[in-house]
C-alpha cells in the first residue's frame, strides 16, 4: 500500500478519512441524542422537585410556628434530590459518550487494519511502530475526532 515516497496510497488513504470523518459526523449524531435525552431526564427530574416542593411545602408552611421554617427545608430537600438526580444523569451521560468515542475509536483502528490486511500488509507489519498502519489509524483518529467536533458544533449549534 506505500506509494514510491512510502506513503499510504491517495484512494485508500482517502477511504480511511471519508469513513473517520463519516462515523465522527454519526456518533456526534448519537452525542446529541443523547444529550436531548439526558437534558429531558433532567427536565423531568427538576418538574418532580417542583411538584414535590409544592405538596409537601404547602402543609409544611401552615405548622404553627415553625411553617415557614419547615417549608425552607422542604425547598432544600427538593432541591438536592434534584441535584442529586441530575448529577447521576450527568455522570451516565459522560461514561455513555466515552465508552461510545472509545468503541468508534476502536471501530476505526479495526477498519485501518482490515484494509491493510487486504493490501498486503501482514500482523507483524501492523504492530511495528511509526509505520503506514499506525500513521493512518492516527490521521484517522484526528479525522473522526473533527467529524464529531465540526458536526456537532455546526449542525447542532454545541460546543
Amino acid at each position: 500500500m506505500p506509494d514510491a515516497t512510502g506513503h499510504a496510497k491517495p484512494q485508500p488513504e482517502a477511504l480511511i478519512h471519508n469513513s473517520a470523518a463519516t462515523l465522527g459526523a454519526l456518533d456526534a449524531v448519537y452525542a446529541d441524542a443523547a444529550v436531548d435525552h439526558a437534558d429531558a431526564e433532567k427536565s423531568t427530574a427538576d418538574w418532580q422537585a417542583k411538584m414535590n416542593y409544592h405538596l409537601l411545602g404547602t402543609p409544611a408552611n401552615l405548622i404553627p410556628g415553625v411553617g415557614n421554617l419547615a417549608q425552607r427545608y422542604v425547598d432544600i430537600g427538593t432541591a438536592a434530590y434534584a441535584d442529586g438526580v441530575k448529577s447521576k444523569i450527568d455522570t451516565g451521560l459522560k461514561d455513555n459518550l466515552s465508552s461510545h468515542f472509545s468503541a468508534g475509536r476502536q471501530q476505526l483502528d479495526a477498519m485501518v487494519n482490515y484494509k491493510m490486511v487486504m493490501s498486503g500488509y501482514d500482523g507483524k507489519t501492523l504492530d511495528l511502530d511509526g509505520g503506514i498502519p499506525q500513521q493512518l489509524q492516527a490521521n484517522a483518529g484526528t479525522v473522526y475526532d473533527v467529524g464529531i467536533n465540526n458536526t456537532y458544533r455546526a449542525v447542532f449549534g454545541r460546543s
